[in-house]
């Protein structure tokens, strides 16, 4: 298994509470690339411009999104930095999933955590392109180019939305759908979507390849039984190519896929 460096890739979520941390500092930094730039509106229009993705067809197109900052310039030099995060992860991911149960008798609670840990995006920066940027009053909406990607890489055709009531299903890939509600910032509530894609991607590689680890603990601590489920699951090639927001802005969801191991 390939080395991987943690990142920025840890999902906490539970009925009665959720955390996470906000990274908004950065010093503004020159962009490697030039590109248009134009006011970001309506949420369609937000939409379509996120699955550009699904528009490339010789090249791998990626979407990414920071809240609004001090200046633009350090929008943009993140939104770049995640594109580049995009391409660390397509090299391989180190899914690790907990979901821990407390049975009281009478009810069942949950916690869970999701980390996926992946190489170091810097690498990639000078590889990369901006295509196109919109800017509104929540942030820098932002489509960036692979240039090295290599031209083995193929990016399935999917129908945007019916893939959130039910994955799609095409020969060589396998699909995952992820799915958060709203947080207080949108470039976390798509990058969580994204998380939960790719662990809901891991849980499928489990139940039908079985490649990975499950650890399966049960104890008591006060309750009729505490059950923790811990897994790790490596995927190589994966990367979210669609997305999408209710009209309310309250529900975010992502379509992850990788190419079905060999």
């Amino acid at each position: 298994m390939m080395g991987v460096r943690s990142r920025r890739g840890a999902v906490l979520y539970s009925p009665m509470f959720f955390l996470a941390a906000v990274f908004l500092a950065c010093a503004p930094l020159q962009l490697y690339a030039a590109a248009s730039c134009s006011a970001a509106g309506s949420t369609d229009e937000i939409i379509e411009f996120a699955n550009t993705v699904q528009q490339s067809r010789n090249e791998v197109l990626l979407f990414s999104t920071v809240s609004r900052k001090a200046d633009r310039s350090s929008e943009e030099f993140l939104a770049l930095y995640q594109a580049a995060e995009q391409v660390a992860m397509m090299q391989g991911i180190l899914v690790k999933s907990s979901l821990i149960l407390f049975d009281t008798g009478s009810r069942i609670d949950y916690a869970g955590r999701v980390d996926v840990d992946f190489g170091d995006p810097s690498q990639f920066l000078d590889q990369m392109t901006v295509v196109r940027t919109l800017q509104n009053a929540d942030g820098t909406y932002m489509v960036s180019r692979w240039d090295a990607a290599p031209p083995s890489i193929q990016t399935p055709r999917v129908r945007t939305p019916d893939w959130i009531r039910k994955p799609p299903e095409q020969a060589g890939f396998l699909f995952a759908v992820g799915t958060v509600q709203r947080r207080t910032l949108e470039d976390f509530s798509f990058r969580e979507a994204d998380q939960q894609a790719f662990a809901e991607l891991s849980n499928t590689l489990l139940n039908r390849t079985y490649e990975g680890t499950i650890d399966l603990q049960t104890g008591g601590f006060g309750y009729a039984a505490v059950t923790e489920q811990k897994s790790e699951v490596f995927i190589r090639g994966a990367r979210i190519i669609a997305r999408w927001r209710d009209a309310e802005k309250q529900n975010y969801y992502s379509l992850a896929v990788c190419p079905v191991p060999e």
